[in-house]
């Protein structure tokens, strides 16, 4: 009963706010071409702020690296397989493409979706611990991995490729990812960690007339991102009737599909395999597979939107990958037993 009490705690809401925004576009009492609005106070107001509050206040221990080593490693992997199935998957635009498929196969969705249903597999405190160490992890890595490849195929796409301009791009690129208001959270967090682990203790909890202010951003992020996608899927449904060019598209679904496999499966087994090489036991690893295997995070779709390639597979990966990851998880701790 637990389980699925989690997993309906990690899926019923997420559907619930798509088919209000899906609905309130249908209804014209939300413009369903302004689903951005939604996507610019979500990313850059309310999950900048949230962010800040809930990374910068944990604690990660000495042992916690070795959890954030083999993400990195895992992720690295990962990168490298979406290289190689970059010009196989697009015949054009493969440096966005590369962006792309990196956001929805490495950007997780860890606590709003991911966390209730692995809470539904194994202990809830140590789901939650792992879920922040990969969220440490995460926002130290992918996150602003992605941000600077789709900044750089922005840039390059309108550019000569000599060495000179390439490495204007890079630098620009680096230079705009730095300037993002989710980068710059990232940053603030860490000083904040920083700060009240070794400076000023008190931080740690913040007054209760302000905590409540970090938490409702917090709550905000899952409420505006996920019904943003619901107005953009009515948007879209909007275009196909009335006949309107949408954003460019290649093979969607077999797109969509690939990256369900690398995102819920290849990743994980990568983490699991670190992991058991790191030689941690088999119930952190168990518990980590389920994080692991989490869906792709809201970011990508907003950064598949913001460069109009691609959202609705972005979007697609965050709806299915709920009910993959329920699925997935019990034969990743199958795996782990094998592995031990």
């Amino acid at each position: 009963m637990t389980l699925i009490i989690s997993i309906l705690n990690g899926i019923l809401p997420v559907t619930f706010y798509v088919l209000v925004g899906y609905f309130l576009a249908h209804a014209n009492v939300f413009p369903r071409d302004k689903y951005q609005v939604l996507l610019t106070l979500t990313f850059n107001v309310f999950f900048p702020i949230s962010t800040i509050y809930s990374l910068g206040r944990k604690e990660i221990l000495s042992e916690d690296f070795l959890i954030i080593i083999a993400y990195y490693i895992a992720s690295l992997c990962t990168m490298l397989i979406c290289m190689l199935i970059t010009p196989l998957l697009f015949k054009t635009d493969r440096r966005f493409g590369f962006a792309h498929t990196c956001s929805c196969t490495l950007m997780q969705n860890l606590i709003v979706t991911g966390l209730p249903i692995a809470q539904g597999f194994y202990d809830p405190a140590e789901a939650e611990k792992y879920a922040f160490i990969t969220s440490f992890a995460q926002f130290t890595s992918t996150i602003p991995i992605c941000f600077f490849l789709f900044e750089y195929a922005k840039l390059r796409e309108k550019s000569e490729p000599t060495f000179k301009i390439i490495l204007q791009i890079i630098l620009k690129s680096v230079w705009n990812t730095l300037k993002n208001p989710m980068i710059n959270s990232i940053f603030l967090a860490l000083i904040y960690n920083v700060v009240k682990s070794k400076y000023v203790p008190q931080l740690a909890q913040l007054p209760t007339y302000i905590e409540p202010f970090f938490n409702s951003c917090r709550a905000l992020v899952s409420v505006f991102g996920v019904v943003s996608i619901g107005v953009f899927s009515q948007n879209e449904v909007h275009k196909i009737k009335q006949k309107i060019k949408t954003v460019k598209r290649t093979n969607s679904v077999l797109n969509l599909i690939i990256f369900l496999i690398i995102r819920h499966l290849v990743f994980p087994v990568f983490q699991i395999s670190f992991l058991k090489w790191f030689g941690l036991n088999k119930q952190i690893t168990k518990v980590n597979s389920a994080i692991a295997t989490c869906n792709t995070a809201l970011q990508a779709f907003s950064l598949s939107d913001a460069n109009q390639f691609e959202p609705g597979v972005a979007g697609m990966m965050v709806l299915i990958g709920m009910a993959v990851e329920v699925a997935v998880t019990p034969l990743l701790g199958m795996l782990v037993d094998l592995f031990y």
